[in-house]
């Protein structure tokens, strides 16, 4: 999937050309107002392309492409943002481990700074209480993690995730509702307890760009990040804590992190957490009453 990602597709697909293996491509241009669409035609002129009128977000772009595959047969289908950069062997590596185990549904690999390349961006997605939802090893020099093994984890990033058809059949696609942020882990979760296993795969390496789609600082960025993260505690977190995890994640955002992002003068992140909570207090809410009607129905 690219959205005004023209600068960095030559990177992102001609590491696809190189790729070991078979496969078929398909790019998702989400509304780019920079020539993403062209770009792409003329760098893999082979590859299946999908133009959008307007930004969908990454979760209902990438369902486009999920169900392309699948239209055509796709065993698996690997979901790639035009911010990843695939070592020659990542396909080949976690193909095979997919295929090693019919309960596997989701498989990850290493993923490195691109700007950083001997250090961690990514060895799986993991939790804590409050849901909030980290890069494992973020931050971790490479150098001291030589003895990771392929081992099951909690999710993997989206920017880079192969799926098998039996879980896309089993558990549904991406939440379109999520537009963007947090919808690899939901799949994840929901995978899991759909019985499949999630996988990381170190041999699978790849190169991140970090937040180059939006940036890090983006009011948008921002505003999907508080508003989806509530979603997730609404849906996921035990019952009881629900509410009063709702309430202090608002809070915290609407009265610590706005007022620092104010001080330094970024007014527009400041209004998106704000919006952002706002929004995620009613999502998580529905949630929660969503939960509560299935566990009463009949």
């Amino acid at each position: 999937m690219t959205w005004n990602g023209a600068a960095r597709l030559p990177a992102t697909l001609g590491a696809l050309r190189d790729l070991d293996g078979a496969f078929e491509l398909v790019v998702v241009d989400n509304g780019s107002a920079d020539g993403s669409a062209e770009r792409a035609e003329a760098l893999f002129p082979r590859a299946h392309l999908i133009r959008n009128r307007e930004n969908l977000g990454f979760a209902p772009a990438s369902n486009q492409g999920i169900e392309y595959a699948l239209a055509r047969e796709a065993t698996h289908v690997a979901l790639v943002n035009d911010d990843m950069r695939l070592d020659r062997r990542w396909l080949a590596e976690v193909l095979a481990e997919a295929q090693r185990d019919r309960a596997i549904g989701v498989a990850g690999g290493l993923i490195l700074f691109d700007d950083r390349p001997d250090t961690i961006n990514s060895t799986g997605l993991v939790r804590d209480r409050w849901w909030r939802v980290w890069d494992r090893d973020i931050g971790a020099p490479r150098s001291t993690r030589a003895d990771l093994a392929a081992s099951d984890v909690e999710g993997v990033s989206g920017g880079a995730m192969l799926l098998t058809r039996s879980a896309l059949d089993e558990v549904g696609r991406l939440d379109a509702a999520l537009f963007a942020y947090f919808e690899d882990f939901d799949f994840c979760v929901r995978a899991r307890a759909s019985g499949f296993r999630v996988r990381f795969v170190p041999s699978a390496v790849s190169w991140h760009a970090f937040a180059a789609s939006t940036g890090p600082r983006s009011p948008l960025r921002a505003r999907l990040l508080a508003r989806n993260h509530m979603a997730i505690v609404g849906r996921y977190a035990p019952v009881p804590q629900v509410v009063p995890e709702l309430i202090a994640i608002a809070l915290f955002r609407s009265l610590v992190r706005a007022p620092l992002a104010l001080g330094r003068g970024r007014g527009g992140e400041a209004s998106a957490e704000i919006q952002g909570s706002l929004a995620g207090l009613g999502r998580g809410l529905k949630e929660l009453v969503a939960r509560r009607r299935r566990s009463i129905s009949p």
